[in-house]
């Protein structure tokens, strides 16, 4: 029965940021577009495009935020494993249960700040200075790509405690 509901819950994580991942992907390709636009605007017309440095500020934040729970999901951050390799079994896995614990509690905090900024934006009405465009729905964007992330650390945390429990 837990197993059910892990596989559940680590289906809809997995389906969550492959979708976040295609969203921030669709942000990279426009981010490329207004910037070339924006240049030869700029260079052939002496016409940029206005606001687009924000715009692009903007879509930074889509493409990293929205990015990081995928690469997470599939395992393609950049793990340094001086000590781990040559571990086996148990001690491996008891590791990594404490590695992501660590890395887990981290990410709870900045998705407890994010989620405050949020708010703080939001109440504060704080918005762009050339195009008035509103920032706490950017900033919701990040909270929600951390606290996805987040989610994956926790879920990734468990596995290892699991395997690490079946090896006693």
């Amino acid at each position: 029965m837990i197993r059910i509901f892990f596989r559940g819950v680590e289906n809809l994580v997995s389906q969550l940021g492959k979708w976040f991942s295609v969203s921030g992907s669709i942000g990279l390709i426009a981010m490329m577009l207004l910037i070339t636009i924006d240049v030869f605007g700029r260079f052939l017309f002496s016409k940029p495009v206005v606001g687009s440095y924000e715009i692009v500020e903007f879509l930074m934040i889509v493409v990293i935020f929205l990015g990081i729970p995928y690469g997470q999901v599939r395992k393609q951050h950049v793990n340094v494993e001086l000590f781990a390799q040559i571990l086996k079994g148990r001690a491996r896995a008891v590791l990594d249960s404490i590695t992501y614990f660590l890395s887990f509690a981290i990410f709870l905090m900045i998705t407890y700040a994010s989620v405050k900024q949020t708010l703080n934006i939001w109440e504060a009405k704080q918005s762009s200075l050339v195009l008035l465009i509103p920032q706490w729905p950017i900033m919701a964007v990040m909270a929600l790509g951390v606290a996805l992330f987040t989610s994956v650390l926790f879920l990734d945390m468990l596995r290892n405690l699991l395997k690490a429990i079946r090896k006693l």
